[in-house]
């Protein structure tokens, strides 16, 4: 997008409750942004506000951790309820809520189906005697007899999960009508109507005769019937997706679904894995094929996790705040006090700014992006210089310590950039710098206090402490031994005397 359409898009920003853009630059209008947000809240939920109007009053004295964390996540939750209003793009946060449910059936089937029976039955595929091409050709009948509606050309994980998740949704049902002896239960209409009707068209199709070869139950004996079914075609999802994580072609296939990455274990003594070139020269190594990436001059090489690759994290994720266990943020330590350290002898602090990591993941994880944000920026305003390619001394101090840790800095990134893609995304990044309801101690930027500080260096503690002085009322000049060059006019929209 070029300038003069971002000077025009700003210019023609209509803001909710009588707010023009130029205001989110004013010290008063921003406290008065602040009160109609306070009033906001406390209609849309009184007992919420009550408790957050306490918080905000005391600036959080006196308050326990986990109803801190308690506290922060329903007001983040309303802000962005607030701030979709006021910017007029509810429609797009909807959006983005839709985005995240549309992933939720992969991690509920990673949760419940690979992790707790597939993997965790079989460590190998040695146990099974049928190949995965025979696993497969029986599980393309199901495919093309029960779920030929689904798109698997174009998303085949997720297509095989919403399968897996049929058969587990009817199998959840159904043990439980087959094991209420003492206690009445009544088997969901939809679920026997599903069954039926699965049962139906495969005892229908020819090419599925195997699943009923040597059946214990007639269909005289419905529920019977239909159970066994049921668990005869899930028994076949697990060969067949044990089969396929180590066939040498069908492996490729799936290399990069979630559905597949399982955590792990952690050898601190070898965490970049690395190959001897040279038995004579032990000390020449080279790292392995797998994880080579090639630099074409200064562009970037890394790739951002996707929205399902970031939800799998964020499912990893157990929410230690509810526990105040979130070493994420506020470190690991000792009985006596001390940060621990790991076996590398790095010791455990944890994020030095102390953010809201796992309030973060629990508001990503409910469709809140922008929430999510929000919270991070209570600690972090500067989160654009943080993220995956900066610092991970919140993994280092994760609670998973013997396995792989979550991947917190991509979670983070993702939510930046998710925001900023929005329309008015930066718009919106921009004024949550300065004014920021959940943080109690400073909600918005004070007026100019006749001041003047110059920050000499603009890293990140430079420009960091340049944003914290400007909210305090600071004027504030940064100077840097980088040799900056002029911004091009396209994208400053400046022009000289001579309109050049």
């Amino acid at each position: 997008m070029n300038h003069k359409t971002d000077l025009q898009r700003e210019n023609n920003l209509e803001l909710k409750y009588g707010f023009q853009f130029t205001d989110l630059f004013n010290s008063q209008k921003l406290k008065e942004l602040a009160d109609t947000f306070y009033n906001y809240y406390e209609k849309e939920s009184p007992a919420e506000y009550a408790e957050f109007a306490k918080y905000r009053d005391t600036k959080g004295a006196g308050f326990e951790e986990t109803a801190v964390s308690n506290i922060l996540i329903s007001s983040a939750r309303h802000l962005e309820k607030f701030l979709g209003d006021f910017f007029g793009i509810s429609g797009e946060l909807d959006g983005l809520k839709k985005e995240v449910d549309y992933e939720r059936v992969l991690l509920n089937v990673k949760k419940d189906f690979f992790q707790k029976r597939v993997f965790k039955k079989f460590r190998s595929a040695g146990t099974i005697q049928a190949s995965y091409d025979e696993l497969n050709s029986k599980v393309s009948v199901i495919k093309k007899v029960l779920f030929s509606s689904l798109k698997w050309s174009e998303d085949e994980e997720r297509s095989t999960a919403v399968m897996i998740d049929e058969f587990l949704e009817l199998e959840k049902d159904y043990k439980t009508l087959i094991d209420a002896v003492k206690t009445e239960f009544n088997l969901p209409e939809s679920s026997g109507n599903k069954a039926n009707e699965f049962k139906n068209k495969l005892f229908s199709s020819p090419e599925a005769k195997f699943l009923f070869e040597k059946f214990p139950f007639s269909e005289s004996d419905k529920d019977n019937f239909n159970y066994e079914l049921i668990k005869k075609v899930l028994e076949l999802f697990e060969h067949w997706c044990i089969r396929r994580a180590f066939d040498k072609k069908a492996k490729i296939e799936v290399k990069h679904w979630i559905l597949y990455k399982i955590p792990l274990d952690l050898n601190y003594f070898d965490l970049v894995h690395n190959k001897e070139i040279d038995v004579e020269i032990p000390q020449r190594m080279f790292g392995k094929d797998e994880s080579l990436r090639r630099r074409d001059g200064f562009k970037l090489t890394d790739e951002r996790y996707n929205e399902r690759e970031v939800m799998s994290e964020v499912e990893y994720c157990v929410f230690c705040h509810e526990r105040k266990k979130d070493s994420c943020s506020k470190g690991l330590f000792e009985k006596d006090g001390k940060v621990k350290k790991n076996p590398l002898g790095i010791k455990l602090n944890g994020c030095p700014l102390d953010e809201k990591i796992s309030e973060m993941h629990y508001l990503k994880n409910e469709g809140h992006t922008l929430g999510a944000l929000a919270a991070v920026m209570v600690d972090n305003p500067m989160c654009p210089g943080t993220g995956h390619r900066i610092c991970n001394d919140c993994m280092k101090a994760c609670i998973y310590q013997k396995q792989e840790p979550v991947n917190i800095p991509q979670i983070e990134t993702k939510v930046l950039t998710e925001v900023l893609n929005l329309t008015y995304g930066f718009e919106i990044y921009s004024l949550l710098t300065r004014w920021n309801p959940l943080n109690v101690k400073r909600p918005y930027a004070l007026p100019y206090n006749g001041k003047n500080v110059l920050v000499v260096g603009l890293g990140p503690a430079g420009y960091t402490l340049s944003q914290y002085l400007l909210n305090e009322g600071f004027g504030v000049v940064g100077v840097d031994g980088l040799k900056i060059e002029h911004v091009h006019k396209d994208i400053t929209g400046y022009k000289d005397e001579k309109g050049k």
